[in-house]
């Protein structure tokens, strides 16, 4: 276990990182340390910045850690008290080229009622790798925290809100894990887009791959509803092994999970809902994918494009394939009910050997579609039928003649469809 030596001003901070081992803790006082500026500390261990008093946290105007590794910073108030540096806005901390950095139970945020508007960023975080802000607060800022061309983050636990503009945003990031996050109450500015979580492509950069985004609540609260999880690059440089799992959005706005171009990407038991009343709801939009599988969750609807699976979950989906050969499938008899508000609806059904419906491992026996006629009294075998008035197609899963599912096919006329359509 490394020394622990307690410090109260800036300069003597300075002169106990100078004589830091790995291991070591330096422990503030409270007080105002004003800006603090990290630069080649390597240690071969964590050293760790800490208040010491924790219900009286240490201030800091601004901290900078450049080309530096194996330091942790905790229990700090960081925040600006007075205006930004820049007419853009400022950094209140930032992270450069530098390696296993912790940052962790801060609270990044000015007081003044004028922070959104001046854009300061909570934090900055460029060229690193192995870099954890786990557990912290960004609150009354232009943006949350952004991150660009770094590689091994982990961003969880934190509490964001009273945000202008972006959450969290990033940029040419490999493997990254965001979780637990809960981000609410943001309140844009005429011209603005907003995002709780934004990832971004850029030409001629490496492509963001391996990312993970999990077990965040993503809120409206009080404040306007904005781009939940939004995921947009270019078709040469797609987003390369996306998960989505498990998070919960809650907003009127449509964009709950947004993916432009992506490879391999897996979008499951998310539960994206709107308030009621709700005229746009929010939904799972999904432009260009290859490899991708929607599964479970709780959404109004879904829209696909590129060459897709697309499986149905528990509930009345709407589901849009958009451009593409999609593969629409049932995997649970409750995937789709029975009659109006129950069952699920296809918009863009291509029935013409390009989209298929799919009942693998659900089905009894053979699977026969009968076009129009009633369910055969004497089959054994799994069975559909479709009303060319109103567009419904009814499945006899186990034979029995009696309707487990129904599916509406927007657009579809029953002289499209055969066998052919269907996979079991």
């Amino acid at each position: 276990m490394g020394n622990v030596v307690e410090v109260s001003n800036g300069a003597e901070l300075m002169a106990a990182m100078n004589n830091a081992s790995g291991g070591d803790t330096i422990k503030l006082q409270p007080g105002d340390y004003d800006v603090v500026s990290l630069r080649d500390y390597n240690f071969d261990s964590p050293v760790t910045i800490t208040s010491a008093d924790p219900d009286n946290p240490a201030h800091l105007e601004n901290l900078y850690i450049r080309n530096s590794s194996n330091i942790t910073v905790e229990k700090l108030a960081i925040h600006s008290e007075d205006g930004p540096l820049s007419s853009w806005g400022e950094h209140l901390a930032y992270v450069g080229e530098s390696s296993n950095i912790v940052l962790n139970d801060n609270k990044f945020g000015n007081d003044s009622p004028t922070a959104k508007a001046d854009g300061f960023i909570g934090l900055s975080v460029s060229n690193s790798t192995g870099v954890d802000v786990t557990g912290n607060e960004f609150s009354n800022l232009g943006n949350g925290a952004a991150f660009s061309y770094s590689q091994d983050l982990n961003i969880s636990d934190n509490y964001v809100h009273d945000i202008r503009s972006d959450g969290f945003h990033f940029t040419s990031v490999q493997r990254v894990d965001v979780t637990g996050n809960t981000i609410k109450d943001f309140y844009p500015a005429a011209g603005d887009s907003a995002d709780y979580i934004q990832f971004v492509g850029l030409n001629g950069v490496p492509a963001n791959t391996d990312i993970v985004i999990r077990d965040n609540s993503l809120l409206q609260g009080d404040g306007e509803a904005v781009k939940a999880i939004f995921m947009n690059t270019n078709s040469a440089d797609p987003f390369e092994n996306v998960l989505i799992e498990n998070n919960v959005i809650y907003q009127s706005g449509y964009h709950g999970i947004s993916v432009y171009n992506a490879e391999g990407l897996e979008i499951t038991q998310n539960t994206i809902i709107s308030p009621p009343g709700t005229v746009d709801e929010v939904r799972i939009l999904v432009n260009n994918a290859s490899d991708a599988v929607i599964e479970d969750n709780i959404t109004n609807l879904l829209s696909i494009s590129g060459d897709d699976v697309l499986i149905s979950g528990n509930g009345a989906d709407v589901m849009m394939g958009g451009e593409g050969s999609d593969l629409f499938k049932f995997t649970d008899e409750n995937d789709s009910g029975i009659g109006a508000g129950n069952r699920d609806t296809i918009t863009d059904f291509d029935a013409n050997g390009v989209d298929h419906i799919s009942f693998e491992g659900l089905v009894s026996g053979s699977f026969d579609f009968i076009g129009d006629e009633v369910f055969f009294e004497d089959s054994s075998n799994a069975q559909a039928r479709f009303d060319d008035s109103t567009k419904i197609l009814s499945v006899d899963l186990d034979g029995d003649q009696v309707v487990d599912m129904e599916i509406e096919l927007i657009g579809v006329s029953i002289s499209d469809l055969d066998n052919t359509d269907f996979l079991i």
